[in-house]
């Protein structure tokens, strides 16, 4: 109750908050674990599917090198399905990362409720 915790430090074991500088100065990437999938806001790491590129960023990130750096270590850690949240795609709010036989509609089941 008397304690402050920084969110970037915060990890609960099904829920991280990965920072990132690239886009601009410790951008937080929340993930989390669901039993079938993990679920992504990506935010500006991967703001629309055409930024899935290699070597794509936005003019708008402050270290251009660092975020396609960034950008390419985070999709080389996605060891298991992963829905990523597109912030600022008009046409595609999700996309299923090493889904497999999953359809971006079971993953979702994960989150669907919280009991």
């Amino acid at each position: 109750m008397d304690e402050i915790n920084m969110l970037e430090r915060w990890d609960i074991g099904w829920m991280t908050f990965p920072a990132y500088d690239g886009h601009t100065r410790a951008m937080v990437v929340p993930r989390i674990s669901g039993k079938k999938a993990d679920l992504v806001f990506a935010s500006d790491l991967i703001p629309l599917r055409l930024m899935m590129e290699p070597g794509s960023f936005s003019s708008y990130d402050i270290q251009p090198e660092r975020q396609v750096d960034e950008k390419e270590a985070f999709l080389k850690s996605i060891t298991r399905p992963t829905l990523v949240v597109l912030y600022h795609d008009p046409l595609e709010q999700v996309m299923l990362l090493n889904g497999g036989d999953l359809s971006p509609e079971q993953a979702l089941q994960d989150f669907s409720q919280f009991s």
